[in-house]
């Protein structure tokens, strides 16, 4: 089952200028729809050969220039929409967040999910 997001329209202003409600909760459920399963991530981190290569303290920041995006680009897409991540089961609905940093390394996000 899709998740539902819930949205506080007191605090949607800050977080969303000049969106309304319904237009947040659309956003909101667009990208809760996106999710990855550990399996798909261990995947990308594990199977270099086939998005590119991860070299060991690479940030976060790094893998989405280097490798995220040059999968995406000719798709115009999100990357969980992607072809690559098509053949991997593609998008999921989200079960929980798993809170990043882009100068992080990114080994220690896939460690965290």
């Amino acid at each position: 089952a899709m998740l539902q997001p819930s949205i506080d329209s007191t605090s949607l202003p800050h977080f969303l200028p000049g969106r309304s409600c319904t237009e947040a909760s659309l956003v909101t459920s667009r990208l809760v729809g996106r999710g990855i399963t550990l399996r798909q991530l261990l995947s990308l981190y594990f199977d270099p050969t086939a998005v590119g290569r991860f070299r060991e303290g690479m940030k976060t920041r790094e893998v989405v220039r280097e490798i995220i995006i040059p999968l995406t680009t000719s798709e115009h897409c999100a990357f969980m929409e992607s072809s690559f991540m098509s053949g991997r089961g593609g998008k999921h609905p989200a079960h929980k967040l798993i809170s990043h940093w882009w100068g992080a390394e990114f080994l220690d996000t896939v460690v965290s999910a």
